[in-house]
C-alpha cells in the first residue's frame, strides 16, 4: 500500500510539474508579447513620423517552451537590420558618416528654433522657405545693385528693324538697307517661287523666270550700286 501511494504521489507531482511548465511558459510569452506591444507603441508616439519597418515590423520574440523545464526562456529582440538603426533610438548616441543608418554623404544639420519640430528634427517645410526666403533676398539685390537698367534703355523702333549700323555709314543708308531686309523677309514670307531682285529703295527690281531660269531685270544692277555704294551687298541679290 505504501508503494502503491508513493506512485500515485510521483505520478502526481509530475503532472503538477508539468503543469506549472506550462504555466511559467505561458506567463513568460505573455510577458514577452505585452513588452513587444507597448515598445511599439512608445515607438510610434515618440518617432519622427515613424514607418512600419521601425515599430510593428521590427522586433521578433522567442516564445519559451514547457518541455525546456528549467532552461525555459522568452526572447524579445529586434531585427539585425532594424536593430542597427534603433540602435541610437533606444541608448542613444551621434549618429555620424558611415555608421548603420547613414550614409557616407550624410552631414549632420541643426535648425534654430523657428524651424525645429516637437522631436528637435528640422521641421517640415522649412527647407522650402529658407529657399524662398534665399530667392528673394537674391531678386532684391540684384535691384538694388542696377536701380536704374530699365530706365537707361531707349525702347527700340519696331518700324526700322534692329540690325546694327555700319561703322561710317549715314543713317540714310542704314534706314534704306533695314527697309530692304524687311522686304526681303516679307517677300519670302509670301512663298514666291525664287527670289526677287529689289532695287536700293526696297522696290522689286525683276525676279527670276522659273521656266527659264534667267533673271528678269527691270533696273541694271549698276545702278542700283551706285545707287547706295555702301549697300551694294544687300542690294545686289542675285
Amino acid at each position: 500500500m505504501s508503494m502503491s501511494l508513493i506512485t500515485d504521489l510521483s505520478r502526481h507531482f509530475r503532472a503538477f510539474e508539468a503543469d506549472i511548465m506550462k504555466a511559467a511558459a505561458a506567463t513568460l510569452n505573455s510577458t514577452v508579447y505585452e513588452a513587444r506591444e507597448k515598445i511599439i507603441q512608445t515607438s510610434k508616439r515618440t518617432f519622427d513620423r515613424p514607418k512600419e519597418w521601425s515599430t510593428s515590423k521590427a522586433y521578433l520574440f522567442t516564445k519559451a517552451k514547457p518541455a525546456d523545464g528549467a532552461r525555459m526562456f522568452g526572447e524579445l529582440r529586434a531585427k539585425p537590420e532594424q536593430a542597427k538603426v534603433l540602435h541610437y533610438q533606444i541608448d542613444g548616441g551621434i549618429r555620424r558618416k558611415g555608421d548603420p543608418g547613414a550614409t557616407r554623404y550624410d552631414v549632420p544639420v541643426g535648425a534654430d528654433a523657428a524651424h525645429t519640430d516637437a522631436f528637435g528634427g528640422i521641421a517640415r517645410g522649412a527647407l522650402k522657405k529658407v529657399a524662398k526666403v534665399a530667392a528673394k533676398e537674391k531678386k532684391d539685390r540684384r535691384t538694388v545693385a542696377r536701380p536704374s537698367c530699365s530706365s537707361s534703355r531707349t525702347a527700340p523702333d519696331r518700324n526700322v528693324g534692329n540690325a546694327a549700323r555700319p561703322r561710317g555709314a549715314p543713317p540714310e543708308a542704314v534706314e534704306v538697307g533695314q527697309q530692304v531686309r524687311q522686304r526681303t523677309r516679307h517677300i519670302l514670307r509670301e512663298n514666291r517661287p525664287h527670289p526677287w531682285l529689289l532695287d536700293a529703295s526696297g522696290q522689286i527690281a525683276g525676279h527670276v523666270d522659273p521656266s527659264k531660269r534667267s533673271p528678269i531685270r527691270t533696273a541694271p544692277r549698276r545702278q542700283q550700286a551706285e545707287a547706295h555704294p555702301r549697300l551694294r551687298g544687300p542690294c545686289e541679290v542675285p
